[in-house]
């Protein structure tokens, strides 16, 4: 099925900067797609920074790319976004032409989304980019019209997508593992969100067998090339990662900046990263005069706490940031990528060196505010670390120096980044699984028993949690990693006090309570048992699903009838639409009385919620194939 360009795009932009007045948008395409509030911020994101290591480029022609993440300031027409956040990928060209004002020009195409398809929208760019300084501004609707063509981006899907021409595969992240926009939209995101019936399948994976693991955040992200220069402290990046802690990352371009923060981002899949995270951060998002008023992240002030930068101003004006991580080399790709065959660490005869030895005390010394003086790879935290490396895996890493071409060198880091997504993958499995008594729902069982409702879920008290953390089975993957049950609670304590966890553990809930009801309806249905549970009191969408369940089975039992094949028989068949005959009729009157939609009550569904609630079901309706069912009351 076809996707509208909504599904993946929300617009398409180029981005001058103007001598006179800075940054300001130039051409836009779908016309008046962005509001002037929404089109300044990007605007003021879609360049690298002045003070940012590549501006210095001598070369006459530099092009680089890169990715932001900004609030959604206003509502963008025509948008279908996973969350409010904008996601735009940047291709930007840094021309020197003596014939120009100051000597040269800097331009960019952006590529904006509300969904966080950075894998596939960062090649869309770069060919955007090369058509629109090929052929002008029209270049954009061209491009945005290709990408009406492409399939529906379906939670979990496996695409082939065309770019400029060429096929490209896409796996699209499941739903239920990328991070909610607000709390508020968790009721709504998690109706759909399945259940698996694997052993902690509903947790960690789509199935039992390990190829259908769950895909998260930046899933087809680089883990390896951003994070080189800090592979020995992934495991402490990973506890920053799960439990939240602020983090600001430095690199020299904003690609190696965003190529972290999605990495970072990426290491802690299944748990989705809930808090706001910036890839490139600037002085010109609204939350930086906070933030340099030494105010720190907190549940209650909703700042970031995850944030990519490239200008050393941030180690000064952010000075109260407990934790800091410099990434990257001053000589890299325009993509943020290491350049094929530069080693990542000095050789061991410039580590011997007496003045390298000097500078290296004077730089432990000076912490982070040596950054300002110049680039060094290196981690500055006040956070205590809990886990130790896997010394194992990192002697298993290739070698990406001893490539004999920048093609092996890309296929070295690609082996490297699976390992270590699936090590790190493990280890948030392994993290979760304590959680399963809280988040499993009761599965129908016998007839007798499909007569009452199923049993709430229990109650989570991180306090008895905790208590009773020693019955829990902690999967050895982590136990390991800790080295002792005193560490084994300690991280525990940190975790469930984490804003990733209450969120997660509020969607686990929500979505295993939607899939009980779902399932004893469906159990119910096949059983002919009427539901205790009066329909005028169910949900609009419970209601509206039950409806079209029994039609369905309707619709099957007849079909079998002429085929000659009726397993219920005719009495059965009777008994079992009239046991729901009566349910069906309040439903159709429910939807159909001008009261249903102007109900004083404080529970009631609004009018927008229930228009949106029968579109989708009479999309399910359409799916279904089934003629008889249709409702009168227009939606807008």
């Amino acid at each position: 099925m076809l996707a509208s360009p909504a599904a993946w795009l929300t617009s398409i932009c180029s981005v001058i900067f103007d001598i006179d007045v800075g940054q300001r948008l130039e051409d836009v395409y779908p016309p008046e797609s962005l509001d002037s509030e929404d089109g300044a911020n990007i605007a003021m994101h879609s360049f690298p920074d002045s003070l940012s290591f590549e501006l210095q480029s001598k070369t006459a022609v530099r092009d680089s790319t890169f990715f932001f993440r900004i609030p959604q300031q206003s509502h963008l027409r025509g948008a279908a976004s996973h969350a409010s956040f904008l996601y735009g990928c940047v291709f930007c060209r840094q021309r020197q032409d003596e014939r120009l004002r100051r000597g040269g020009e800097q331009k960019s195409v952006v590529v904006l989304s509300g969904h966080p398809y950075i894998s596939v929208l960062e090649p869309l760019t770069r060919y955007a980019g090369m058509m629109f300084f090929n052929n002008g501004p029209a270049a954009l609707q061209t491009v945005f019209e290709e990408v009406a063509l492409w399939p529906h981006p379906d939670s979990g899907s496996r695409l082939i997508v065309n770019i400029g021409g060429l096929a490209r595969p896409f796996q699209v992240p499941d739903h239920e593992a990328l991070p909610l926009g607000a709390m508020e939209e968790t009721e709504e995101e998690l109706q759909l969100q399945p259940w698996q019936d694997t052993p902690h399948g509903w947790l960690v994976s789509k199935g039992a067998a390990e190829a259908e693991r769950l895909q998260g955040l930046f899933n087809e992200a680089d883990i390896y090339t951003p994070l080189r220069t800090a592979l020995d402290r992934l495991w402490t990046l990973w506890e920053h990662a799960v439990l939240a802690e602020p983090l600001l990352v430095i690199a020299p371009s904003p690609g190696e900046c965003s190529a972290a923060v999605a990495a970072l981002t990426a290491l802690i899949t299944p748990l989705p990263y809930s808090c706001d995270f910036r890839p490139y951060f600037s002085i010109h998002d609204s939350e930086f005069q906070a933030m340099a008023e030494s105010q720190l992240p907190e549940e209650e002030n909703d700042l970031p706490t995850l944030i990519g930068i490239t200008n050393v101003f941030f180690i000064k004006a952010l000075s109260s940031w407990p934790n800091i991580l410099s990434v990257g080399h001053q000589a890299t790709a325009g993509n943020g990528l290491l350049e094929a065959g530069r080693p990542a660490s000095a050789s061991r005869l410039q580590r011997l060196n007496p003045g390298n030895a000097l500078k290296a005390v004077r730089r432990r010394a000076a912490g982070a505010q040596i950054l300002i003086s110049e680039h060094v790879p290196g981690l500055w935290a006040t956070y205590k670390p809990l886990l130790s490396p896997d010394t194992a895996l990192l002697k298993s890493l290739l070698d990406v120096d001893k490539a004999e071409s920048p093609a092996q060198a890309k296929r070295f880091a690609e082996t490297n980044s699976e390992m270590l997504r699936e090590h790190f993958y493990d280890m948030t499995a392994a993290l979760l699984v304590p959680f399963a008594p809280y988040c499993q729902p009761a599965l129908p069982g016998e007839a007798a028993e499909l007569a009452a409702e199923p049993g709430p879920l229990p109650i989570f008290d991180p306090a008895t949690f905790l208590e009773t953390l020693p019955l829990h089975n902690v999967p050895r993957a982590l136990h390991k990693r800790l080295g002792s049950q005193e560490k084994v609670a300690h991280f525990y304590q940190r975790f469930v006090a984490s804003r990733n966890f209450k969120i997660w553990m509020v969607r686990q809930q929500a979505a295993a309570v939607a899939w009980q009801e779902r399932a004893w309806q469906r159990a119910q249905l096949e059983h002919g048992i009427q539901a205790t549970r009066p329909a005028h009191d169910m949900p609009e969408v419970q209601l509206v699903g039950l409806f079209l369940e029994v039609e369905q089975q309707l619709a099957n039992a007849e079909q079998s009838a002429d085929s000659g094949d009726m397993p219920l028989g005719p009495t059965g068949l009777a008994r079992r639409a009239s046991s729901n005959f009566q349910m069906i009729v309040r439903l159709q009157r429910r939807l159909q009385e001008p009261s249903h939609w102007l109900s004083p009550e404080p529970d009631a569904i609004s009018f927008k919620s229930s228009c949106r609630e029968l579109k989708t079901a009479a999309a399910w309706h359409q799916e279904l194939g089934v003629s008889a069912w249709a409702h009168s009351t227009p939606c807008p």
